[in-house]
């Protein structure tokens, strides 16, 4: 995918995660466990 500025790579990196991220999953920030999950 060619990208040539900040907001077209920003707008792939969003589709790339959104086409592969599978959600909820669990995780551990700063020592708390959380559930990340999408925005409706």
């Amino acid at each position: 995918m060619d990208a040539y500025t900040d907001d077209e790579q920003l707008s792939g990196f969003h589709v790339m995660i959104g086409d592969n991220l599978a959600v909820p999953f669990q995780t551990t920030v700063l020592g708390l466990q959380v559930t990340a999950s999408a925005r409706p």
